[in-house]
């Protein structure tokens, strides 16, 4: 189980995203979410690569990237425990910089203030709800970095 599926648990049932009377905790609840689909992203190419460095190839024979991927995991075969060691660490480092480095792009963004809005599916309900869960009125997407990972990554921890 994933560290993410409390927050999907707490989040939606099966009619959809649980909302709250109070703006400001559908926002928190907004970022939460955003935090950890991210994070669960980058959970996910992480585990490619690692399961690669194990020797281990997840693409389908037949596909495009299956020998490319192949002779990926035959040359990590030829490697010591401690060479694939040194990438898998690597491999874990480089994407979750790689993610700070979006968010905080994203912050930075040249020219622009970007906003990220959530907007709820049509239901029955009488109105679509919409509300910023990142902008320049709210806390920069990579401040909440570390928080995301702590809470949401298998394969990343802080400092690790």
């Amino acid at each position: 189980m994933s560290k993410r599926d409390a927050l999907y648990d707490e989040l939606f049932d099966d009619d959809g995203a649980r909302l709250s009377d109070d703006a400001e905790t559908n926002v928190d609840n907004g970022r939460r979410l955003l935090g950890a689909t991210l994070v669960g992203v980058m959970d996910r190419s992480i585990e490619t690569a690692l399961d690669t460095v194990s020797g281990t190839n997840t693409f389908r024979d037949g596909s495009p990237l299956y020998a490319e991927r192949q002779e990926l995991c035959d040359t990590f075969a030829s490697m010591t425990d401690a060479q694939r060691d040194a990438v898998r660490a690597l491999v874990r480092d480089n994407a979750s910089l790689m993610l700070f480095s979006i968010c905080s792009k994203l912050d930075q963004f040249p020219g622009f203030d970007v906003a990220i809005h959530l907007r709820t599916l049509p239901t029955d309900a009488p109105e679509m709800q919409d509300f910023a869960i990142a902008s320049g009125d709210h806390d920069e997407l990579h401040g909440s970095y570390h928080q995301w990972l702590d809470d949401y990554s298998d394969q990343v921890t802080e400092g690790g």
